[in-house]
């Protein structure tokens, strides 16, 4: 994995807007004014490559002021250079134009290709005194399921001014083929071993398939060789053992760089201030231009991180149009266009504009925004965060057995000292049980006091779902079930009064930790989240889940007879119909119980202290956790809570009892120091082993229990170290 490549929040801005007449958000002329200047309104791509001294743009299909079918076809594209070395003072494009008319833009032409809509020039690169340019061609004919059928390569040996020369299908879909959209790259093969060729210069060909619906894939030609299609070599994984990239003569042995089956409109360059790999494209989850990053072209690349979001980084109601029908917030839009909605695509790096230092690194791109059907130029700022070999932890671990795997993997989550939350994952279907590193998310959102996760019932396989505390205010997160496996948020938990969906009040005001879960309320499972107050008392709030729009709904607090309320924990158990609510609070170095009965009118009974063994529980600190266990006929309730004197207790209650005893505590690791602490049963052993993750200091570690007869406590074991 290449060293942590992050984004630095709020650094995407427009620079400004590089194709068309005027820039509307801003009332004023583009440096290019390409209408009056070349003759065209529009245009959308933008990728980019260096030739003769000059950087030239490759434009899609563009809209020009005179339709003109001896200088070009419908929807033909267009080509534009510049010599400009400072982005920050604007880029003035020379299109390429007709011989004997300059205010007049010429597209590029391949004899014998159709070069209509959809049908783009996709990349270029410059060698052996030519331009090279990969065309798409062969559209299926449709605008809102468009496939591109063929990729060919051509070149021109003066810049675009006459027809280019077709050399030969680069790749065909119906064949197959996985390089139909591209991004390309020259380079020095000694520099990256590893490549089919030693020495010399390659040419490196990142791909996809179906338009919008493809992985990602990486080829490679030896740059003496291009007009020679069967010097192809394919990217077809890596070798075990010796660790070297396979290459093949067959593009079928292509395998996907990663899992993504979103990649369109891409562009892959090496960053050399940072000394990685960068990867744009536009997708739809999440949503926005995604980037990620790899030390090797064929990886193994970072997870996907977003690096614009029209919402959040200035576009939407700026310089990218919301339809009148939903809301009028901008009037950027092109003519006749009010009610149709901009998007952002086409996210096209331009290497000699990258700025920076080896800690950080500005990169400059264009990208489309449909409508205004135009380009601007974005910049964003990367930072290089070195891998430390330990993630520092703050807060509460979170535990849950999910229900990806056969057997069922572990899933834990846990604020990060400096921001963000971490996702760490144990593959329980291998038999070493190894835990995944730490993924980090939200850390552009800055630090989270307190977690509590679920597996729901949303979607086939279940989303993971995150309720967090961040100071005062409650926010939620979720993780699709399905690749990418992407996790979105933060956004604010807002009540809806009953019967008052116009009204939204942001949850604030909240302490402790909180915790969720998916109960056997309505017909979908409600979501029930119990948190301390600052003020007093606890909080339930439920997400009613069968309701329009799925709100959170405020239900009455209760236990405020005990005043300030440090930490809770809740379960809904087996008592009653569809189950009683339970729950544990600690208030100061004591615990109450409390629960709630399950038919209206839905009353808590208590606070009562716990008492064990005839003893009320005192000398607790950080969170108690309580399950419902399968010991016993009616399952036992277990709880795991940390010791001020060191070590944690488990208490259990003995639900077949008639009188409900609570036994304990048993004191376990009493050497180790334990902030916080989860439980899970699991379904290691029969009836199942009792899972604990705890944190110790800023590091986190898994004990585990065994499920009899014996009952044996194995660990603390560090699974964060590495």
């Amino acid at each position: 994995m290449p060293r942590n490549i992050v984004y630095v929040p709020g650094s995407t801005k427009k620079v400004f807007q590089l194709t068309g007449e005027c820039d509307r958000e801003h009332n004023q002329f583009t440096k290019s004014k390409t209408e009056s200047r070349f003759g065209l309104i529009g245009t959308d791509l933008g990728s980019s490559f260096e030739h003769n001294g000059r950087l030239y743009f490759l434009f899609g299909d563009s809209i020009p002021v005179r339709p003109d079918a001896t200088l070009r076809p419908e929807a033909g594209d267009s080509i534009a250079f510049t010599q400009a070395t400072d982005p920050e003072a604007g880029i003035e494009l020379t299109f390429v134009t007709a011989s004997n008319d300059p205010t007049n833009y010429l597209s590029p032409l391949v004899p014998g290709i159709s070069r209509g809509p959809f049908e783009v020039p996709l990349a270029g690169f410059s060698a052996n005194g030519k331009m090279y340019v990969f065309f798409s061609t062969d559209w299926n004919g449709s605008s809102t399921d468009a496939v591109m059928g063929r990729s060919i390569l051509a070149w021109s040996s003066d810049g675009g001014q006459s027809a280019f020369h077709y050399l030969y299908d680069l790749s065909v879909l119906a064949r197959g083929g996985k390089f139909i959209n591209l991004s390309v790259a020259i380079v020095n093969n000694a520099e990256i071993p590893g490549l089919p060729d030693a020495a010399g210069r390659g040419l490196l060909l990142w791909g996809n398939a179906l338009y919008r619906k493809s992985h990602p894939y990486l080829a490679y030609l030896p740059l003496d060789g291009v007009e020679h299609r069967e010097r192809l070599r394919y990217f077809a994984g890596i070798e075990a053992g010796s660790h070297r990239p396979i290459w093949s003569v067959n593009e079928s042995d292509a395998i996907a760089l990663f899992h993504h089956a979103q990649v369109g409109e891409f562009s892959v360059a090496w960053n050399p201030h940072l000394k990685v790999w960068l990867m744009l494209y536009n997708a739809g989850t999440p949503r926005g231009i995604n980037f990620r990053a790899a030390d090797k072209p064929w990886g193994a690349w970072s997870p996907t991180a977003l690096l614009f979001d029209p919402w959040v980084d200035g576009g939407y109601c700026h310089f990218m149009h919301v339809s009148w029908d939903d809301r009028s917030c901008d009037a950027v839009h092109d003519p006749d266009q009010s009610t149709v909605w901009a998007g952002e695509y086409g996210p096209y790096m331009m290497s000699r504009y990258m700025r920076g230092d080896s800690a950080s690194s500005t990169i400059y791109f264009v990208m489309s925004t449909w409508n205004p059907y135009n380009t601007v130029v974005m910049k964003s700022t990367l930072r290089s965060e070195a891998q430390l070999t330990r993630t520092q932890f703050t807060g509460n671990p979170v535990l849950i057995q999910g229900r990806f795997g056969t057997t069922g993997n572990f899933e834990v989550v846990s604020p990060v000292e400096t921001s963000g939350i971490a996702h760490m994952w144990r593959n329980n279907d291998q038999s070493e049980l190894p835990w995944s590193a730490p993924l980090l998310f939200g850390t552009g959102a800055g630090r989270f006091d307190a977690v509590s996760m679920i597996q729901s019932n949303m979607e086939l396989s279940g989303n993971l779902e995150i309720i967090a505390r961040q100071q005062d205010r409650l926010v939620s997160f979720w993780r699709e079930a399905s690749p990418p496996l992407s996790w979105h948020g933060p956004y604010p938990v807002m009540t809806e009064p009953q019967g008052a969906p116009c009204a939204r009040i942001a949850v604030t005001g909240i302490a402790g930790n909180p915790v969720l879960i998916q109960s056997r309320f309505g017909r979908r499972g409600n979501y029930e989240v119990v948190v301390p107050l600052a003020s007093g008392g606890i909080a339930h709030y439920f997400r009613d889940n069968d309701g329009r729009g799925m709100p959170w709904r405020t239900a009455p607090t209760f236990g405020t007879s005990l005043g300030r309320v440090d930490a809770v924990t809740l379960i809904q158990s087996n008592f009653g119909d569809p189950g009683n609510l339970e729950v544990v609070a600690r208030t100061g170095n004591r615990l109450q119980f409390m629960w709630r009965d399950s038919t209206s009118p839905f009353n808590w009974s208590g606070p009562f202290p716990l008492v064990a063994d005839g003893v009320a529980v005192t000398g607790v600190t950080g969170n108690p956790v309580l399950i419902q266990s399968k010991f016993g006929k009616q399952g036992n309730f277990e709880l795991v809570i940390p010791l001020v004197s060191g070590g944690f207790a488990l208490f259990w209650r003995d639900n077949d009892n008639p009188g409900l005893p609570w036994h304990g505590p048993t004191i376990l690791e009493e050497t180790s120091r334990f902030a916080a602490l989860s439980l899970v049963q699991s379904n290691f052993g029969s009836p199942g082993n009792l899972e604990v993750a705890s944190r110790i200091g800023d590091q986190l570690d898994h004990s585990w229990r065994d499920a009899g007869p014996q009952f044996r406590w194995s660990g603390p074991f560090d699974f964060t170290a590495s």
